[in-house]
């Protein structure tokens, strides 16, 4: 393993001039450490995820005397972005139509291969599928004392009209869904009557 070289860039004594350096330089703290002179901070670039070969780091060390010395180690390469685990936007925007159409798990699986003519592995499908899975229970949730209208109920039916589960086609339905809540209008005339 080779021993990492550090490039002296410059002594701060104010920490406004630290913090302006870490924003111009796109670093973020990786672990931070007590030594004799004082504290030793290593920061690495903020997208090191996304850019799994870039080794850019900063060491900054706190001394006794309030002086900050920032030493650098390596450049900035973002040439190679490291690959991702999550399926493409396209695929999933597939499998929420496939959600919102009703299809089963074996239909929304082919209509992503006809549709989406790329490579998806197969851990990004499931993956994506069983996030489809919640998609449509997690709408159909109401505040009914423990679900006994077995989703029939007032807040499923306006969850699923809300996330486009369900469609409504006559319009004058809905009018219906907003009634007024409180107590009755009187009517004319005595309550009580012979």
């Amino acid at each position: 393993m080779v021993k990492r070289m550090w490039n002296f860039v410059d002594k701060f004594f104010r920490e406004n001039e630290l913090e302006s350096y870490i924003v111009q330089n796109a670093v973020s703290m990786k672990r931070t450490e007590e030594i004799e002179a004082g504290k030793k901070v290593i920061y690495r670039c903020s997208k090191y995820r996304k850019y799994a070969e870039c080794d850019f780091q900063v060491k900054v060390i706190f001394s006794g005397d309030g002086g900050i010395t920032i030493l650098t180690s390596n450049e900035h390469n973002h040439a190679y972005r490291a690959s991702t685990t999550r399926a493409p936007s396209l695929v999933s925007e597939i499998v929420i139509n496939s959600v919102a159409a009703g299809l089963s798990r074996i239909q929304m699986c082919r209509a992503t291969e006809h549709q989406y003519k790329g490579v998806v592995s197969h851990s990004q499908l499931c993956n994506l599928l069983n996030y489809a899975d919640r998609l449509i229970t997690v709408p159909m949730m109401c505040s009914c004392r423990t679900n006994l209208k077995t989703y029939v109920c007032k807040h499923a039916v306006g969850a699923s009209i809300h996330f486009g589960l369900h469609i409504i086609s006559n319009l004058h339905k809905l009018k219906s869904l907003g009634k007024q809540r409180g107590r009755p209008k009187k009517t004319a005339g005595p309550a009580l009557s012979r």
